[in-house]
């Protein structure tokens, strides 16, 4: 019985490793680029955006379907070179992996990742479901995605998140139409 298992699954592992891809060198246009935004719809409608820098992806409301339990946390990806990769490494199937420019190296899973939403209440996390809608400018202007309301018991909480080039997911001062500017409130004196 084991030994047969064993086979069965000996002969599976060349299967699911033909369905990767390799990493498409990146053009000398696309090299040019020092930010992009890509919507994913060959992935679930996933939400890229990177700089020269660093790279993030949220994950689309179509997810919710395909790979139940969701998460709408943000997903982070190393970088090794100053060009957009996320697209064309996706596109692999092997994310991953390392295939020489960068690697997404943040298991999200059902986790909040680097700054998904969720608010503590009667000892659990309540969290927003993924993203609805992005609001796309340019690749080179903010965004903000849509993000449904998280829903406690007897309420219901507003959920917003901004991001702008070069910054992280969500900066304090990212401004545009969808995410209105943040409240200024006293820092508590020592």
């Amino acid at each position: 019985m084991h030994t047969a298992l064993l086979g069965l699954l000996l002969l599976a592992a060349p299967a699911a490793a033909q369905d990767k891809q390799p990493l498409r060198p990146a053009t000398a246009e696309e090299q040019k680029a020092r930010a992009a935004v890509v919507i994913a719809d060959y992935r679930h409608d996933d939400l890229l955006w990177e700089n020269d820098r660093i790279a993030f992806r949220i994950y689309g409301r179509a997810l919710e379907r395909a790979e139940p339990p969701s998460s709408s946390g943000i997903d982070a990806w190393g970088k090794r070179v100053r060009w957009p990769f996320m697209d064309r490494q996706l596109r692999t199937g092997d994310q991953h992996a390392d295939h020489g420019e960068g690697v997404d190296f943040y298991n999200v899973g059902t986790g909040r990742g680097t700054g998904g939403l969720g608010i503590w209440y009667d000892n659990k996390l309540w969290t927003s479901r993924n993203y609805v809608r992005p609001h796309i400018l340019s690749a080179r202007a903010p965004k903000s995605p849509t993000l449904p309301s998280i829903m406690i018991p007897g309420r219901s909480i507003p959920s917003a998140r901004c991001a702008k080039r070069g910054a992280s997911p969500c900066p304090p001062a990212a401004i545009s139409p969808a995410c209105p500017r943040p409240s200024r409130r006293a820092a508590p004196s020592n």
